[in-house]
């Protein structure tokens, strides 16, 4: 799940259609601080993942706040690749409740509740497929309608450029939603392959820059 925190934070604008989805009013909070906290279950692989991004407006990481779910620590993890706050200690199921809590220096920037979705599975592209950069792809799946949004992400094959525009693609539907199509000329023939990725999402909004999230996900690799 490396790259589901930065596809939260390219797709902000659109999470925000979301706001009010907010859960309750998190504790004091300046302007200059964005938390952006999700509970994610893969179920490719069934590992279930806290991760928590905190930054000022510059995109700083502030690594001093205290983190917790369900009164668990959240510990600060940095290395070549991440600089988040992440742990797999968690386990809930579909369902049950995270409380997802980040104080820094006595204020509280983020109090929410997110119930963790059913599960979500794609049905076509099937594992596998072959893509084709001039058509359109059509993504459906199965998963739960009492969700507040589905979001379809791309992730590349580690050398960049799978997608046409140089930027990350994310795609929303509302909650009752079961496909979402990719515009053709989206993907770029060249490749290897790229991931494409349904997440059914549960939101809880305190501003337009901090949120808690819950999410159930799915992954298929397809290429050329």
């Amino acid at each position: 799940m490396k790259q589901f925190l930065k596809h939260l934070i390219v797709g902000l604008a659109a999470l925000l259609l979301f706001t009010s989805c907010s859960g309750g009013g998190a504790g004091g909070g300046g302007g200059n601080v964005i938390v952006v906290a999700a509970y994610v279950v893969d179920n490719t692989t069934g590992i279930k993942t806290t991760e928590v991004s905190i930054t000022d407006d510059s995109f700083s990481v502030i690594d001093d706040a205290t983190v917790t779910i369900n009164g668990t620590t959240v510990p600060h993890q940095i290395s070549f690749l991440t600089n988040i706050y992440s742990t797999t200690s968690v386990d809930l199921s579909a369902g049950e409740t995270a409380n997802m809590k980040v104080v820094i220096d006595g204020t509280t920037y983020l109090n929410e509740t997110v119930t963790v979705p059913a599960a979500v599975n794609i049905t076509a592209p099937t594992d596998g497929a072959t893509y084709d950069e001039a058509t359109s792809l059509n993504v459906t799946w199965t998963g739960p309608s009492d969700v507040d949004q589905y979001s379809i992400s791309i992730e590349d094959d580690g050398f960049g450029g799978i997608v046409a525009s140089g930027d990350d693609y994310l795609g929303t539907e509302s909650g009752g939603a079961t496909s979402h199509t990719i515009p053709a000329d989206t993907l770029v023939n060249g490749y290897s392959f790229a991931d494409i990725q349904v997440s059914a999402e549960n939101i809880a909004m305190v501003n337009s820059s901090t949120f808690a999230m819950a999410a159930s996900v799915d992954k298929v690799s397809i290429s050329e």
